[in-house]
């Protein structure tokens, strides 16, 4: 059976990205399996690491820093802590890892250097590199160094070892969905549940993102959308669940609490902070431990999301429900941009409706496969 190696940058959309793929490839014969089935992969089903990179890694072109790594024969170069990849390495050669999945441009070349150390060692089959997210290499050293590459289709990439996903690889399957309804906590339950006696009510989900570097969040612009929103459906859904990010605006909270007031359609809103009043809030040691996402994406019978998250978006389309994308107000406006060709793809391939009515008639949509289908691309090449 082989065995992967999880390299991750750090931040939680490689890590989720990295495990997405890696229980696709789990489900395969040719992986050894979960536990369960539906688990998605986890630091007991995979080696997983996140080795901290130096500011050389991110000055440097990741390209240039496999080729000096190779020519110095220094399989840690741009690290800056050869003390964690060596423990890294080691955990990988302890385990027998022959397929590594990497996710971030800057991972690129690290896991260039681990998988030739791993080649390397007396008796080491071959390793197969995966790589996530473009590395922005040339065809030729693309070629020499990867054995896959998946990225989005809106970073504008093709080649022959490379696979153009809808968005982003993600954890929401109709087994994964399955198993979150089947595991849901009272916290979840509860915040899920009507405000009249019906079991099961129909409920719209609003996922926000917020602010980027590139743009700041309209408040005013998302908040007239959402009543305009909430009025037009009020009849076909029962409950709206607001469910926001790290991302949305802290002062933005309390405004969406008020839009109970004015809406027919009960609303509950959730936000990762503690009070959001306080700006420490965004601290994440002020952050609660509950949270609503995954169960929202279970129970949910119709999405809006902001346009300006493609981690957020990726995950509604997964779900095989009615996905609306709210574009006004947030980053991704501007044609052209990447965000704004990741919108185009998805209402091009009948991802999203392309009317917010649209949600409230009855029907599933054309769900994104990425992971499933990006994984069947790595079994290939391997």
């Amino acid at each position: 059976m082989r065995q992967l190696l999880l390299l991750h940058d750090g931040t939680l959309s490689s890590l989720a990205q990295c495990r997405a793929l890696g229980a696709a490839l789990r489900s395969a014969s040719l992986f050894s399996k979960p536990a369960s089935p539906t688990a998605v992969a986890s630091a007991a089903e995979a080696v997983e690491a996140h080795v901290p990179l130096s500011k050389l890694s991110a000055m440097a072109p990741a390209w240039a820093l496999a080729l000096a790594s190779e020519v110095t024969r220094r399989p840690f170069l741009g690290v800056a802590s050869h003390e964690a990849a060596q423990r890294a390495l080691n955990a990988a050669r302890e385990a027998h890892v022959d397929t590594i999945i990497a996710c971030g441009r800057r991972t690129a070349a690290l896991s260039i250097g681990i998988k030739r150390a791993l080649a390397s060692t007396p008796g080491y089959g071959p390793v197969v590199n995966v790589q996530i997210l473009n590395p922005r290499f040339g065809s030729f050293l693309r070629n020499r160094y990867f054995d896959a590459v998946i990225t989005p289709q809106h970073d504008g990439v093709q080649g022959r070892n490379i696979f153009c996903t809808s968005g982003a690889l993600t954890w929401v399957s109709p087994e994964t969905l399955a198993e979150q309804r089947a595991h849901e906590t009272p916290e979840e339950t509860s915040f899920l549940a009507g405000t009249d006696a019906r079991q099961s009510p129909r409920r719209l989900v609003v996922l926000l993102g917020g602010s980027t570097a590139r743009k700041a969040m309209e408040q005013e612009t998302v908040l007239d959308d959402l009543h305009d929103i909430f009025l037009a459906l009020e009849g076909n859904f029962e409950l709206a669940l607001i469910v926001c990010s790290r991302r949305t605006p802290p002062d933005m909270v309390p405004l969406l609490h008020a839009l109970t007031e004015s809406s027919e359609l009960p609303v509950r809103v959730w936000a990762p902070y503690l009070d959001p009043t306080q700006p420490q809030s965004r601290d994440p040691l002020t952050l609660q431990t509950f949270n609503p996402y995954r169960a929202a994406l279970a129970r949910g019978d119709a999405f809006v999301v902001t346009g300006d998250s493609v981690s957020i978006a990726s995950d509604a389309c997964s779900t095989g429900m009615p996905v609306y994308v709210l574009r006004d107000g947030v980053d991704g406006t501007k044609p052209g941009n990447k965000l704004w060709r990741f919108q185009e793809h998805l209402r091009d391939k009948g991802h999203v409706v392309p009317a917010v009515e649209d949600l409230g008639r009855p029907g599933r949509q054309h769900r994104t496969k990425d992971a499933e289908e990006a994984a069947a691309f790595v079994l290939r090449a391997i």
